[in-house]
């Protein structure tokens, strides 16, 4: 969803946003939209979220909403050029990167299962020690539990990691368009490269929407005018990302 917001007024919306437990990303940009945000909001709240709640929030003049058809590429598969296949694969040990759509898992797990993960949603720091007091289990049923929980995927453990630590100080969200036929071809091209953090299918005019961070505004320049990814690709509007709020639904010190 993008934001337009009053003179002044970008940083009062964001912070606003980023306080909802149902956003994912929240980031102020250059140009218009002010924000774009990302909310997890089921189809048939839409209504309700475009008509009652976002007229409420202070600061903001409108909005465009553009549900998300297909993630594409997500920052929990965000691989940059920092770390060798072999290193990824050790810091992943057997843990399934995906869950499995054919296991029967939920049905498998149990109300002491469903403790442990709400504990761990609302906390993900929370130690072995703190979960064994919330759910009155042990100390070795909770870490056996958890481990595996993590192996089946219904435990996903991530970093959430600010590019700039990796040398990646220049982030930007990219708007682009193609021809219908070729906008699943775009998407995972964009997918593909080791700056691509983020990549959607939208609902709308603006197909694909695309978050990268680079090293520099000159490379940036480079991948909006020379990647490999444009050859199918119409049009292409770049924002830079000036404040993050939220990034993958955690808030951010410029959001608390």
């Amino acid at each position: 969803m993008g934001a337009h917001c009053e003179l002044g007024q970008s940083k009062i919306v964001a912070r606003a946003f980023a306080q909802r437990r149902d956003s994912f990303l929240v980031h102020i940009l250059t140009g218009t939209p002010e924000c774009v945000v990302l909310l997890d909001c089921p189809r048939e709240r839409l209504g309700e979220l475009v008509f009652e709640e976002l007229p409420g929030v202070r600061g903001l003049i409108n909005t465009f909403t553009q549900p998300v058809l297909r993630h594409t590429h997500t920052i929990s598969r965000w691989r940059p050029d920092v770390l060798t296949d072999g290193e990824v694969r050790a810091l992943m040990g057997d843990r399934r990167d995906e869950p499995d759509a054919d296991r029967q898992a939920e049905s498998a797990r149990d109300k002491a299962d469903d403790l442990l993960l709400q504990a761990l949603h609302a906390d993900g720091r929370r130690s072995i020690d703190e979960l064994s007091r919330l759910t009155g289990l042990s100390d070795t049923t909770v870490r056996r539990r958890v481990e595996k929980m993590r192996r089946e995927g219904d435990l996903v453990i991530r970093a959430i990691v600010e590019p700039a630590l990796l040398g990646l100080p220049v982030e930007a969200v990219l708007w682009v368009t193609a021809t219908p036929t070729d906008v699943e071809s775009v998407a995972q091209e964009l997918g593909r490269s080791p700056f691509a953090r983020y990549v959607s299918v939208l609902v709308g005019d603006r197909q694909i929407m695309a978050i990268v961070a680079m090293p520099s505004e000159a490379a940036l320049y480079d991948f909006v005018t020379r990647g490999s990814w444009l050859t199918n690709v119409h049009s292409v509007n770049t924002a830079i990302i000036l404040e993050t709020y939220k990034r993958g639904g955690a808030l951010t010190v410029t959001g608390t």
